[in-house]
C-alpha cells in the first residue's frame, strides 16, 4: 500500500473513532434542574441550582453518551466575557475514576463551570432537559430523583 494511502485511511478511522471515544469516557451523569421560567431576585450558581433543584436526575449508560451528543460540548466557544450567568440546569459528568466535570445552562447559554466558553442554546434544549424529567414525573407522580 502507499503511504498517502496509509496516513489517509488512518486520519479517517481516527475521525470516525475519536466522537465515540469521547462519549465513552463519561460512565454517569447528575442533572439537576430549576425550571427555566423560575423568577428569582439573583442569579443562580451551579452550587445553588443543586441545593434547590425542583428536578434531579441520574443517567448512566448509553443515556450518559446520548446526553453528552446532545450537550454537543465539542460546539462550545470561548467566551469573550466569562461572567456567570443564572443557571438553571447544571450537568455534572463523571469518568470512571469518579473525577467530574460541571457543566451549566442559563436560558440563553449553555457553559463550562467556570464560564470560560459557552454555546447559546434555545427554546429546544430547554424542552429537551423538561422532557427529561417529565417522563420521569409521570412515572413517580412526584420530584424526580
Amino acid at each position: 500500500m502507499r503511504p498517502l494511502t496509509v496516513l489517509f485511511l488512518l486520519l479517517l478511522s481516527l475521525l470516525i473513532s475519536a466522537p465515540v471515544c469521547k462519549a465513552d469516557v463519561w460512565q454517569k451523569a447528575e442533572i439537576f434542574l430549576v425550571d427555566w421560567d423560575v423568577m428569582t431576585r439573583a442569579r443562580l450558581d451551579p452550587d445553588q441550582v443543586r441545593n434547590r433543584a425542583q428536578f434531579i436526575r441520574k443517567l448512566d449508560g448509553h443515556a450518559v453518551s446520548d446526553l453528552v451528543d446532545y450537550l454537543q460540548l465539542s460546539q462550545l466557544k470561548p467566551s469573550k466575557n466569562p461572567w456567570n450567568e443564572d443557571s438553571r440546569l447544571v450537568v455534572d459528568l463523571y469518568n470512571a475514576q469518579g473525577v467530574c466535570k460541571t457543566y451549566y445552562a442559563s436560558r440563553f447559554n449553555l457553559c463550562t463551570a467556570d464560564g470560560t466558553a459557552k454555546r447559546v442554546i434555545d427554546g429546544r434544549f430547554r424542552q429537551y432537559f423538561r422532557g427529561i424529567f417529565e417522563k420521569v414525573k409521570s412515572r413517580t407522580a412526584g420530584v424526580a430523583k
